[in-house]
């Protein structure tokens, strides 16, 4: 999806590797030391991980910070309605952080919060036209005509 941006990619880790290269797939902060090497080489501005399915999320930025996936879809949840103009429900599940029901609360947006798991957040997600949403962190809508925000 970058890729079809300005932004200038650098992968790290990209290949098939059903061992992960010998390292933990987690992508929490103490498992990308690889991944900060390669953003003070390239001097990039932000840094995204991935676990193996890419169902889970983390994120470095300019400072070696790490950011969790709950800053990760606030921010998201923040630029699409902040900027982009998105309307419509916030689903999220019990897991995810109360920083989604301030945004949703502060931009008046109706907020549903399911029990964990994919399969909940997916009967929201049959009742609207969706892109994407991750089993265990967040999703996003595909922007049609009454956009749906979501996270689980």
């Amino acid at each position: 999806m970058l890729a079809r941006t300005r932004c200038h990619i650098h992968e790290i880790r990209s290949e098939m590797n059903p061992g992960f290269g010998g390292i933990h797939p987690e992508p929490i902060a103490k498992y990308l030391n690889a991944l900060v090497a390669s953003m003070q080489s390239c001097h990039a501005d932000v840094g995204l991980a991935t676990d193996g399915d890419a169902d889970r999320i983390g994120a470095m930025d300019c400072l070696g910070n790490f950011v969790d996936p709950h800053h990760i879809f606030a921010l998201a949840l923040r630029y699409l309605v902040g900027k982009r103009g998105w309307t419509g429900t916030v689903v999220k599940s019990v897991s995810t952080t109360m920083m989604v029901d301030r945004l949703a609360a502060r931009y008046n947006l109706p907020l549903k919060e399911t029990p964990v798991g994919f399969n909940h957040i997916a009967d929201y997600m049959l009742q609207g036209r969706y892109s994407s949403a991750e089993k265990s962190q967040e999703g996003f809508p595909s922007g049609d005509t009454s956009p749906r925000v979501m996270a689980s």
